[in-house]
């Protein structure tokens, strides 16, 4: 990079002095010319390369105005007298008449090319410096957005794991309880065992093979919901149970697997339907475009003396995905009051 630098500049002052000495070559001699040229071109690359690498790193641009003004004032009286031996040395007086270098103004030969040179070398240095400020600022951009796509990629990684993991501890939850109403019917020597492990095998499918993808058809979701609540009724058939599920929900929406179970396993868990006369549930499920509402409500018995140890886990579960998945489509209202369970949980689907 420096090397080109250097070649870079050494050609430019190269065409400078040309285009210096074909200009003074056509009023002179080829030999003066040549030496006029050559102590122009030496002066002009003074100037620019002690303002670029010297007075504009020191005063210009840490803006210390000043300081740079009487810096170049210096540097041009310095100039001047450095022109004023030097011509004197290189030219015949007869030549210095023809060239206009009388006495009173032979101290300000060249000096306007010499500011201009000055200016111009100010400007490029002014030029680098915005240049390299818009290379930091696409730089810090481009830094920012590849550091934004990483967090993007990293967080939608988390959350896909922290799904899968929240969908992994549904299957256990889920045989937990059913393994325990197998156990309680099989204690008790039910026929209704084999008709429940049969109801057990068509839900373990659906878990297994259906809720594989991020989302199922809602009708595949209430058939779920149905064979629950029937295999439930099998072992309480007399229970004071209310089903309403709307015929008129679209079964092919999709929707995220396993959101309503763990709200219904609830209401059964602490219902109490099988061992109180009190016990009773509500569950309706209806479709208001774009939405669908599931409502479940059920009785809380004034002691609830089996009471899950683990402490909800399948709530909590659901609540976090939904709030993953749903987070500003959904709605969970969860209120317990007068013996009485409510959940009311409203999800927009979109078609």
């Amino acid at each position: 990079m420096q090397r080109k630098k250097v070649i870079s500049w050494t050609l430019f002052w190269l065409s400078y002095w040309l285009m210096i000495f074909f200009i003074i070559s056509l009023r002179f001699e080829w030999w003066l010319a040549f030496r006029r040229a050559t102590v122009i071109t030496a002066q002009h690359v003074f100037v620019a390369h002690v303002n670029l690498l010297l007075l504009l790193p020191l005063f210009f641009v840490p803006k210390k105005y000043s300081r740079y003004a009487l810096s170049v004032l210096l540097l041009l009286s310095f100039v001047l007298l450095f022109q004023q031996l030097f011509f004197e040395q290189l030219m015949q007086p007869d030549v210095l008449e023809k060239v206009f270098l009388q006495s009173r103004s032979k101290l300000f030969i060249g000096l306007g090319t010499t500011v201009m040179v000055l200016a111009a070398s100010t400007a490029y240095k002014v030029i680098l410096i915005n240049n390299e400020k818009e290379r930091e600022l696409t730089l810090l951009k481009n830094e920012k957005l590849e550091q934004e796509k990483e967090a993007t990629a990293l967080k939608s990684e988390n959350l896909e794991t922290e799904l899968k993991f929240l969908k992994s501890q549904i299957n256990p939850h889920f045989l937990f309880n059913a393994l325990h109403n197998i156990y309680t019917l099989s204690y008790i020597k039910s026929d209704l065992a084999p008709e429940m492990i049969l109801k057990l095998s068509d839900m373990l499918r659906y878990i297994l093979y259906d809720c594989t993808g991020e989302q199922v058809p809602l009708g595949k979701e209430i058939n779920y919901l149905k064979n629950y609540v029937e295999l439930q009724q099998l072992k309480a058939e007399d229970a004071d149970l209310v089903i309403k599920i709307a015929e008129d929900i679209p079964q092919s929406l999709p929707i995220a697997p396993m959101l309503m179970v763990p709200f219904l396993e609830n209401s059964f868990k602490h219902g109490k339907i099988e061992d109180t006369q009190q016990g009773w549930i509500r569950l309706e499920l209806y479709w208001q475009a774009p939405h669908l509402i599931f409502q479940v409500k059920n009785s809380v018995p004034a002691m609830d003396f089996t009471k899950d140890k683990v402490g909800g886990i399948g709530i909590i579960n659901v609540k976090r995905r939904l709030e993953l998945l749903y987070k500003d489509k959904h709605t969970l209202d969860i209120e317990e009051k007068n013996n009485e369970y409510r959940v009311r949980l409203c999800i927009e689907i979109d078609g």
